[in-house]
């Protein structure tokens, strides 16, 4: 059943990022630039799952897509929410420390031959994401009268960073995971990528409100 579960999330959560880009492609011309910069952070996604599955098919290991993956998860989020929060040279500092940090780990667990998933990478990724935009959200939302889709869309990415944090802690703690727990574990993580991909629908279809 759990797996029944995860299958069908999956397909829903594929189908939602699919209708994401093409909703941003239709739009983008007439996006404000922190849409764009979601519709990015989509683009991302699309190309690491479109490889991911062709690989899968290919019968290949796809572990070495991982780092590529959540570096490029960072690169994309910090050059927007860093950009709202620290200078420019500042920023670009910060990026250049963590970005040399995930390098230096990735490289070292490639050559000791290590799980690369094992890297405290993602971790701590999450959790400058997801600072940074608890950060954003306290400063800017006296600023809005009322919510608007960008401001969702900050609050789902929050919700979104703290819950798949927790999953991958949770799965990377309990040993030999069955196929039953971890179908339920990342059914629920791709159940949160199917309400981020459908807030930034939302957000593009809806942008000429507060363009």
């Amino acid at each position: 059943m759990s797996i029944v579960f995860y299958d069908i999330i999956k397909i829903i959560s594929l189908s939602l990022l699919g209708i994401a880009v093409f909703s941003g492609v239709i739009h983008y011309k007439k996006l404000p630039n922190e849409l764009r910069w979601f519709f990015y952070f989509l683009c991302f996604f699309s190309i690491i799952e479109i490889i991911s599955n062709i690989l899968i098919e290919l019968r290949i290991q796809n572990i070495l897509l991982y780092p590529l993956y959540v570096f490029g998860e960072f690169l994309i989020l910090s050059l927007l929410l860093f950009n709202k929060i620290f200078s420019k040279k500042t920023k670009y500092i910060l990026i250049t420390i963590f970005s040399l940090f995930f390098l230096a780990e990735n490289i070292f667990l490639f050559v000791q031959q290590k799980n690369l998933t094992n890297s405290y990478s993602k971790i701590i990724f999450h959790l400058l994401i997801i600072s940074s935009i608890a950060y954003l959200l306290i400063k800017t939302i006296k600023e809005f009268e009322k919510l608007n889709y960008i401001l969702v869309n900050y609050i789902v990415l929050f919700f979104y960073y703290s819950i798949s944090l927790f999953l991958f802690v949770l799965m990377n703690q309990l040993e030999n995971v069955s196929l039953e727990k971890a179908s339920i574990i990342w059914g629920l993580n791709n159940l949160l990528s199917s309400i981020l991909y459908f807030s930034f629908i939302i957000s593009f279809f809806k942008h000429k409100k507060y363009v």
